[in-house]
């Protein structure tokens, strides 16, 4: 007690003792279970719910103790909307509200996570404890909700005219009865049955249920005969691959379009990789000269020199002299054939490397268009390219 004295201070009102002093009587969690439930008589969940933090808080006075002979006890169903985090959210809320007491929520650990390994029962009980009438009229509506919601859901009322129900409501009368016809005044309650009735309707769930086997059988069978083509065709893949693996590695030869045969020697081997390598070979050439000759053609056409076309005083004679109207083609740079004056004297617009301007061996060098003057005068056009 002396401890006590020395250490406590005249501006706190908790009293501070040694955690030596606390361990000569009190050391391991069940021994402070068992003190703050039998001595202390605190109300508290199972040893197996509750957490020494929380029993620390209780001990030091943060949280708010419940004497368990002060403890009422509240039997809520187990409905839905009367969870424990509805029970939570109602108690912040009255705290909210009433603040003239100490918060019911300060009987409850401050961590979520404690809060929800408490049971069910033990906060329905501590609530209802501070709370009193409120919250149970706050459970009675919900369960008096649920139960319309599922009589309206099951159609499990009477109907009643007006004039009915007020007679009714004023009946003094007492059942002394224990018939159970009352249940065929519900809404839901359908008419009896005659034998025949009850016959063909178990003749039509019958059919019903037969036609349902059928698909299911049906059903079955098409999955097996999937699962046999599907095992097929992986045969079929597998054989694929395997036949492309051979015919890399040369162990298979091709006999025809699609016949194989395997090789006999060593020898037959060797040659099948051998035309292997030269078909390969091939057709790296094919496509290596197929590449340039696709180049040269560019760079060729990049050098075929512009071609500005310009006014050829021999090619207005010839066609003056013939006394006929005629029309020349001439090839031009950018692939358009160009169509030239007639010989009554429209002008006439020929290239500057014309072959009539140039010599025969500048022709066949620059692959330049060729026109036959005999042929002209005719009325006729020929037109020829060597080749580059």
């Amino acid at each position: 007690m002396s401890a006590q004295k020395q250490i406590s201070s005249a501006s706190n009102t908790k009293v501070r003792i040694t955690a030596q002093d606390f361990a000569r009587k009190v050391r391991s969690k069940q021994e402070v279970y068992h003190f703050l439930t039998h001595e202390l008589g605190a109300y508290l969940p199972s040893y197996d719910n509750v957490t020494v933090w929380h029993m620390r808080d209780l001990v030091s006075g943060k949280r708010l103790r419940l004497q368990a002979k002060k403890i009422k006890h509240l039997n809520v169903p187990q409905y839905e909307g009367l969870k424990l985090e509805a029970f939570f959210q109602w108690a912040h809320n009255f705290d909210v509200q009433a603040k003239d007491h100490r918060p019911i929520m300060d009987t409850f650990p401050l961590e979520l996570q404690e809060r929800e390994k408490f049971p069910r029962q033990y906060v329905i009980n501590a609530i209802y404890t501070l709370a009193g009438q409120p919250f149970r009229a706050w459970v009675d509506e919900l369960v008096d909700r649920r139960h319309l919601e599922i009589a309206d859901q099951k159609q499990l009322y009477i109907e009643l005219d007006p004039e009915v129900a007020e007679i009714f409501n004023q009946s003094k009368a007492v059942s002394t009865s224990q018939g159970s016809s009352y249940n065929l005044m519900k809404a839901s309650a359908k008419r009896r049955r005659s034998k025949k009735q009850i016959q063909e309707e178990a003749l039509q769930e019958e059919t019903q249920q037969q036609e349902i086997r059928r698909k299911i059988a049906r059903i079955e069978e098409m999955e097996a005969q999937y699962a046999v083509i599907k095992q097929k065709a992986d045969r079929v893949d597998a054989i694929d691959g395997a036949v492309v693996a051979l015919k890399a590695s040369g162990l298979l030869k091709q006999t025809g379009e699609d016949s194989y045969q395997p090789v006999q020697s060593f020898q037959e081997h060797q040659n099948v990789l051998q035309e292997r390598e030269d078909e390969v070979k091939l057709t790296e050439q094919l496509s290596q000269q197929n590449q340039q000759l696709g180049q040269h053609g560019i760079s060729q056409e990049r050098q075929r020199p512009s071609q500005q076309l310009e006014l050829n005083e021999q090619f207005h004679e010839g066609a003056n002299a013939s006394g006929r109207q005629s029309v020349i083609l001439i090839d031009h740079p950018e692939g358009e054939d160009q169509m030239m004056g007639d010989a009554n004297g429209a002008a006439g617009l020929v290239p500057q490397n014309w072959p009539f301007n140039r010599t025969a061996s500048q022709q066949q060098q620059d692959g330049s268009s060729f026109v036959d003057a005999n042929a002209e005068s005719e009325g006729a056009v020929s037109k020829s390219k060597f080749d580059i």
